[in-house]
């Protein structure tokens, strides 16, 4: 019983600490964003996918935009954006909603 439990605390211990190693918190603001020229849309159920701030190595970094296929007809993307915490700037991805 004891193996049990002690085995279930470290598998939780290790999962909480991989969830909480996805969101990272920086002092300072991300910069403007970059004024990007959108590219031809390569073909009819592509979206864009607008570029955005990361930061790398302490510096903050530019991620080109890019187009990308819709999971399908009822999605749309909604756009990411750095958010303001008690902690400092947090990075809330972009990710797809599905619509009805």
């Amino acid at each position: 019983m004891k193996k049990k439990s002690l085995s279930w605390i470290i598998s939780a211990v290790i999962a909480f600490s991989m969830l909480t190693g996805c969101v990272y918190h920086v002092r300072t603001p991300p910069p403007q964003p970059k004024v990007e020229v959108r590219p031809a849309q390569p073909y009819e159920r592509a979206v864009w996918i607008e570029g955005y701030w990361t930061r790398t190595r302490g510096d903050w970094a530019w991620v080109q935009g890019h187009w990308e296929s819709t999971p399908g007809p009822e999605s749309v993307w909604v756009r990411g954006h750095w958010k303001k915490t008690w902690r400092g700037w947090k990075r809330v991805p972009g990710h797809w909603r599905r619509v009805r």
